[in-house]
């Protein structure tokens, strides 16, 4: 019983009882459990416990299943995506801003199969491998200060002014009139910057 005991737990245990046998000021194990009103054979039961709780590993919490984390994952990014604009999803079809193509694109060239993360993002690997890094990837040199600072106005606009190009340009005149842009280059841009609005026969206008 003591074995299950590492060396550290025993002198600990026994400096602890030289502590109380003082305190108790009792010389024996029965004088002790007579002041303190403890039945000896009771003490030999709680001994037994005593050790086995003392000599108890913690267990650790269940790990998840891999299939399991990998639901839980892909309804996270599900959510992130949609929720920050990479996903924009209408009734006809789904589309996907530039840098989150560009995202993706990078993570597949890193020796991570397209169906891998088609599992995680829930896009098709047909949509995915229409993602060549090659054509997708923009250099900063082509990336202006005013690009930089449209794309943090953009994404602190509320959806009601994201929702067309002329509701996003009075958000711009009313909060940023700092902004020496016209009209026509706050919207080359937005398009530089991947953002459009989906157009088609059966696709409803919601905006930008």
């Amino acid at each position: 019983m003591l074995a299950r005991l590492s060396p550290i737990d025993k002198v600990s245990i026994v400096a602890l009882a030289q502590s109380i046998q003082k305190e108790a000021d009792a010389l024996n194990i029965s004088t002790l459990a007579a002041k303190l009103c403890v039945p000896l054979m009771s003490e030999s039961r709680n001994r037994k416990t005593l050790v086995e709780r003392l000599s108890d590993t913690p267990q650790s919490a269940p790990s998840c299943d891999q299939t399991v984390l990998l639901n839980i994952a892909a309804d996270l990014i599900a959510v992130l995506s949609q929720r920050s604009g990479a996903v924009a999803i209408n009734d006809e079809r789904h589309s996907y801003a530039l840098w989150y193509k560009t995202l993706l694109a990078g993570i597949h060239g890193k020796d991570m199969s397209w169906k891998d993360i088609s599992r995680l993002t829930g896009i098709s690997t047909d949509t995915l491998e229409r993602f060549p890094a090659e054509n997708l990837i923009t250099t900063r040199e082509l990336i202006s200060q005013d690009h930089d600072r449209i794309a943090a106005i953009w994404g602190e606009a509320g959806p009601h002014h994201r929702k067309t190009l002329d509701n996003f340009w009075l958000y711009l005149q009313r909060r940023h009139r700092h902004l020496a842009l016209t009209y026509k280059e706050m919207r080359q841009i937005l398009i530089d910057l991947g953002l459009h609005s989906l157009r088609g026969p059966k696709i409803k206008n919601h905006g930008a």
